[in-house]
């Protein structure tokens, strides 16, 4: 995966970055993919550098509801809603592009 395509993996030093070079890969998702469930344990990191992903959290009337969306550009880092009193394990994790 070329560095230049991630801002955080273009700010490592050559030296950081080559530590975790050998355990990088392009990943390609469909929308809607699901990265991780609510309460799953995190094995994998994803360094996006063609995509944005989602936040969902599923209210306890069942609906979900898209709290935040992460992307490579700055303009992708923002708040889609505000949910108070959310908990953090209700979150999931999915693509949308």
């Amino acid at each position: 995966m070329p560095r230049e395509r991630n801002l955080l993996l273009k700010s490592l030093s050559a030296a950081d970055f080559s530590l975790i070079e050998p355990h990088l890969r392009p990943l390609e998702f469909k929308q809607h993919k699901v990265l991780f469930e609510a309460g799953q344990s995190v094995s994998t990191v994803y360094f996006l550098y063609n995509a944005i992903v989602s936040l969902v959290v599923t209210l306890s009337t069942g609906e979900s509801i898209e709290a935040a969306m992460v992307g490579r550009r700055p303009a992708d880092r923002m708040v889609c809603a505000s949910i108070r009193g959310a908990d953090a394990r209700q979150y999931q994790r999915t693509p949308t592009r």
